[in-house]
């Protein structure tokens, strides 16, 4: 209910909600913070109402190491829910910097270990930031509403061949597209290795996987660096 407030109508009361987040919080079960924190970061987006220093009050709650590691292994583990989601929202801070390898390789949901390798493989994260309507024809008075995306720099690194490896044999078809897209991008640097993980993802029983891999084989062909390598 005291998050919820940071969305109410009147000024006053978002004011006396954000005031006393942080010590109720702090008396209150992890896990029951948590669930909260689940709501909140998942619907903060469409909340008209609530201020950057509201989010920064739930952001320093997130921070704290109980909460954090609460929030980690729900979001990890979940099988259903808006989890990937939650994980970009948690990307404003940096106690996800060193899970994220984690997340990629033993998340259950595939949406989610597709964005944590895509995490990985751009070195950000990116999450909705809200929506805002833009004029599409003023003429007529036509607008649409478009995302606001914000991202944030991850402060580990992994080398892309060892996350193309990985990725590629993970059993979703979701990320092995991912990784098949990075592949793509990365082909001038990878040499002979790019060959032969353009041959598996042209194998691939998924059709988004194995059209992917097709067009890394067509410009390998191309630069005339297939038959070389």
């Amino acid at each position: 209910m005291a998050i919820r407030k940071l969305n109410d109508w009147v000024p006053e009361v978002r004011a006396a909600a954000r005031d006393k987040l942080l010590e109720l919080a702090k008396a209150t079960d992890p896990e029951y913070v948590v669930e909260a924190l689940c709501i909140a970061l998942f619907n903060w987006g469409s909340w008209g109402r609530i201020e950057d220093a509201d989010k920064d009050v739930l952001l320093k709650i997130i921070s704290d190491e109980k909460i954090a590691e609460a929030l980690i292994q729900r979001i990890m583990f979940s099988a259903s829910g808006p989890m990937t989601s939650l994980f970009s929202q948690l990307g404003r801070t940096p106690i996800l910097d060193g899970h994220v390898e984690k997340f990629a390789s033993l998340a259950v949901q595939p949406s989610l270990r597709a964005k944590a390798y895509r995490s990985l493989f751009e070195n950000r994260v990116t999450w909705l930031e809200g929506r805002k309507w833009v004029w599409t024809d003023i003429r007529y008075c036509e607008k649409k509403l478009v995302p606001i995306v914000s991202e944030r720099k991850l402060s580990v690194e992994t080398p892309i061949l060892d996350l193309l490896q990985e990725s590629a044999k993970d059993r979703s078809s979701i990320v092995r597209r991912v990784s098949a897209e990075i592949l793509i991008r990365e082909l001038d640097t990878l040499d002979g290795i790019g060959k032969e993980l353009a041959d598996i993802f042209a194998s691939d029983s998924s059709d988004a996987v194995s059209e992917r891999g097709r067009f890394a084989l067509k410009k390998l062909v191309e630069s005339g660096r297939a038959d070389a390598s």
